[in-house]
């Protein structure tokens, strides 16, 4: 009876009513063999909910949600059952509410606890590409090396964890976009420096700048660290006695390593 009353409620249009209904149902009869049926309607209801939300002008919608009461249907269905049919989809969908909703730190964390949570599921692996997508898009905005780290990071890890997957292309060519501008962002830091008369600290952005695979930045790194070589060979001999020398330019020598880095 309580099952068919929450069905009745829905049909009637009043979809925070059905959902409070079926969780009636779910909390009272969770032995009941329709218990996955209310699951269903519940992620149902969700989606239906979320619809509206994007489209204000459906009729057949007659109530908006907020932000917050549309997860809180989504968290629903999660806490109903975590490891059930709906749930990773419940998960996924509050990840891209936050991600509509142009809110980075949310939707990153969201997708990452699909990743978490479901690694077995194809969403897993939409998620991962979605974290570094995300941080994509904040990096041309603004260029802060912070998201220029996430992309890669995330990337990196979708590449590797989803060698054959549908996004390959599209994450390795994220990743050569964010190499090139952290390459030249490095070089011009290492700019600076060397205006600056800090050799030693123009020759570690020198460094960084031919390491990340941006060909045009890489040349123009290596011209002027040579330079550098040249004009202050006493600084940069210090270097020397360092190992896993990356370059022949003396300057070029894993210089992370180095207590002035």
């Amino acid at each position: 009876a309580q099952f068919e009353y929450a069905t009745l409620v829905r049909g009637g249009g009043k979809l925070q009513d059905a959902y409070d209904a079926f969780q009636v149902f779910i909390d009272n009869y969770r032995q009941s063999p329709r218990f996955n049926e209310a699951i269903q309607q519940q992620f149902e209801i969700a989606e239906e909910a979320n619809a509206g939300k994007k489209q204000p002008t459906l009729l057949l919608i007659p109530m908006k949600l907020e932000k917050s009461d549309l997860v809180k249907f989504y968290q629903g269905v999660i806490r109903n059952s975590p490891y059930g049919k709906y749930a990773p989809y419940a998960q996924f969908a509050i990840a891209e509410v936050y991600q509509d909703d142009a809110d980075k730190a949310m939707a990153n964390a969201s997708y990452q606890m699909v990743v978490d949570n479901y690694p077995n599921t194809k969403l897993a692996a939409e998620a991962q590409f979605r974290i570094g997508a995300i941080s994509s898009a904040a990096a041309r905005k603004t260029q802060d090396a912070s998201n220029l780290t996430a992309t890669r990071d995330a990337l990196e890890t979708y590449k590797v964890t989803n060698p054959t997957g549908e996004r390959a292309g599209e994450a390795q060519s994220l990743i050569t976009e964010v190499n090139a501008a952290q390459a030249f962002r490095s070089l011009e830091i290492a700019k600076f420096y060397e205006k600056s008369g800090k050799p030693k600290a123009a020759a570690i952005y020198y460094n960084e700048a031919m390491k990340l695979g941006a060909p045009e930045a890489a040349v123009e790194a290596q011209k002027h660290l040579a330079a550098l070589a040249t004009a202050y060979p006493d600084e940069m001999k210090e270097t020397a006695a360092i190992e896993e020398t990356d370059y022949t330019i003396p300057a070029a020598v894993n210089l992370k390593s180095r207590e002035d880095y």
